[in-house]
């Protein structure tokens, strides 16, 4: 706030935050946290909840990131999609409310820029549709065939003047030109080849499995821990539609979700363990019940 004076703002301090755009995929995965704080909570924490929104919301603006706009998008439909049941019409009753809020603290200058999405990569000239991205693209798929187990970490900068004029370069204040990665996918393909592209679709592969296996479970129970899941089913979402516009090779929080997943997969088997455990108990008691009754009656009888 003391330092933004309009345009894209890109004084994000915080590790790894390099440039706009990854702050707005960081600050994605916290309005998603706060939604399942705030959905679980006790008052205190949803009033607390309720005031940070505008800032994080207005933060969010700020970086005028497209990408960070399709990301909290996608994120806001998976948190509906995997929130639980019975917290189902307050998840979609405060997802509008926060459509507003965020239409509300808008202006014509972000909205100018979230509009060039639907150029669909298209040069227009004297406008940033993202094409240059598509034409990296290219060459690094030329790359990719020269180097097809990787030309290392950060090759891509390094290659960059071999495959593209210099209008897609970017002068760095050393004065060298390069084009840096855009996409997480071709950076690993690129830089750690045929493998690290095998092994990004794998991880994918396993997160969407894990999502989807704990979603039944899930949807029936209350609290932060269903709230929580759904929260990191939506953060998860994001960063993979991150993936797809920035290179997040190196994003910290992708981590620290990923992280969450696992300790999520072995509580829902810890409570799975008990609730079958508390089912047996309950079994047993009613068969010894039983057993009692018809002991009883046939003592009855035989009187």
């Amino acid at each position: 706030f003391q330092n933004y004076v309009g345009g894209r703002f890109e004084g994000f301090s915080g590790p790894g935050i390099s440039e706009s755009n990854v702050a707005g995929l960081l600050i994605v995965t916290g309005i998603m946290t706060t939604a399942a704080l705030f959905l679980s909570g006790k008052l205190k924490e949803k009033i607390a909840a309720m005031g940070m929104m505008p800032f994080t919301l207005n933060a969010l603006i700020a970086t005028i990131s497209r990408s960070g706009f399709l990301a909290l998008g996608i994120a806001g439909v998976v948190l509906n999609f995997f929130a639980p049941k019975k917290s189902m019409f307050t998840v979609r009753f405060f997802s509008v409310a926060g459509l507003i809020l965020l239409v509300s603290l808008t202006n014509p200058v972000y909205w100018e820029r979230i509009g060039t999405i639907l150029a669909g990569g298209e040069q227009v000239e004297g406008v940033d549709t993202g094409s240059k991205r598509l034409v990296l693209m290219g060459a690094q798929f030329e790359m990719s065939k020269a180097y097809p187990l990787g030309c290392g970490h950060r090759c891509t900068a390094v290659l960059s003047p071999n495959y593209l004029d210099d209008a897609y370069l970017t002068v760095s204040p050393s004065g060298v030109k390069a084009r840096a990665s855009h996409n997480t996918f071709m950076t690993m393909l690129v830089e750690q080849g045929i493998p690290g592209a095998i092994f990004y679709f794998m991880l994918l592969l396993w997160m969407a499995r894990t999502c989807l296996r704990l979603r039944r479970p899930m949807r029936d129970r209350e609290g932060l821990i269903p709230q929580t899941y759904a929260a990191v089913v939506a953060v998860l979402a994001a960063i993979t539609v991150g993936d797809l516009f920035v290179d997040y090779l190196k994003f910290e929080a992708r981590l620290w979700f990923i992280s969450i997943l696992m300790v999520l997969v072995r509580m829902n088997a810890e409570m799975v363990e008990a609730e079958k455990l508390v089912a047996n108990e309950r079994a047993t008691d009613c068969a010894k019940f039983g057993s009692r009754n018809v002991s009883t009656s046939r003592r009855r009888a035989s009187l």
